[in-house]
């Protein structure tokens, strides 16, 4: 979602460029005051509120990016992207009526979104419209790029998340290729739980205990491990390396063919001089995930040769 926004903005004015240099440096909540400042001391311009939301959505302050993002429609009102972002922003915050009104009038400017069409999915299904939703899943599946694994981050690629909500609706409305669906979730990005979960439930209906049981003890240790990575990451933010650098290890622990844990623990060992490990761990990605090549080699490069 933050990349949506930042696909609109434009290189303008003194006051953005120092936000962006702060939050690049890591001080997100100086650049958003940088911000704040600049748009009381003169009429904001919609660049400027769309940097705005985006640092205020990366830094957790979700009601204040959606009311950002309303003022920016105030000055753009036909700016569908904009508009579909705020769609997420309420859905995120539970709001479905008003994430529904958003995505729906979005997708009217802009039919061939499919983030819109993904999140007003999610709304019809979790307002339990899965006839209604079905459509705007297929959509999203078909228009939504293919994306290599994100290393750096918790979130799962946009098109796997939409392959789940598609195989989700799938399930849930009895069709048989949710099993099929499902599979292919998993072999793009094995360490996404809610899949293995799925998976399992469906075969064990179907009486297919084996195969059931190592869905759930995949969807065990990928839960398990995403717990650490989020702990890790969590530790890294406030500074505390040794504790990240060991919930990553119980990460691995968990599940040996976790990617981001290994990159950031790669990352990790990288900051206290450990290269040897280092390039250990990246080497695996590039094994596990030959498709994250362009972000791991330059890197391996770096430590290997330095």
């Amino acid at each position: 979602m933050v990349a949506l926004i930042a696909l609109l903005l434009v290189q303008a004015g003194e006051p953005m460029a120092e936000a962006r240099r702060l939050a690049t440096e890591g001080h997100l909540e100086r650049a958003i005051t940088v911000l704040y400042d600049a748009r009381r001391g003169e009429s904001p311009s919609l660049p400027l509120l769309a940097l705005l939301a985006q640092f205020q959505t990366a830094n957790d302050e979700l009601p204040q990016a959606a009311d950002t993002l309303r003022e920016a429609l105030e000055l753009r009102p036909g700016a569908a992207r904009l508009r579909a972002t705020l769609g997420t922003l309420y859905f995120q915050l539970r709001r479905y009526e008003r994430a529904r009104a958003e995505l729906e009038q979005a997708l009217r400017s802009e039919p061939g979104n499919p983030i819109a069409h993904y999140y007003l999915a999610a709304v019809l299904k979790n307002e339990g419209e899965l006839q209604a939703a079905l459509p705007h899943a297929e959509t999203a599946v078909e228009l939504m790029p293919d994306a290599p694994p994100q290393l750096d981050t918790m979130d799962h690629s946009l098109r796997v998340n939409a392959l789940f909500l598609l195989a989700e609706i799938r399930s849930a409305l009895g069709d048989e290729d949710a099993e099929i669906l499902l599979k292919q979730v998993t072999e793009l990005d094995s360490t996404h739980p809610g899949p293995h979960y799925l998976l399992g439930r469906l075969l064990l209906k179907d009486g297919r205990g084996d195969e059931a049981g190592h869905q759930l003890e995949l969807f065990r240790q990928t839960k398990q491990a995403s717990a650490h990575v989020e702990l890790a990451a969590n530790a890294s933010r406030a500074g505390h390396r040794d504790m990240a650098v060991a919930e990553l290890r119980r990460a691995l622990d968990s599940y040996p063919e976790h990617p981001r844990a290994l990159f950031l623990l790669a990352m990790e060992l990288a900051r206290r001089g450990e290269r040897e490990e280092a390039a250990a761990c990246l080497r695996r990605i590039l094994v596990l995930r030959p498709e994250t090549r362009e972000t791991v080699e330059p890197l391996l490069d770096r430590l290997e040769n330095r």
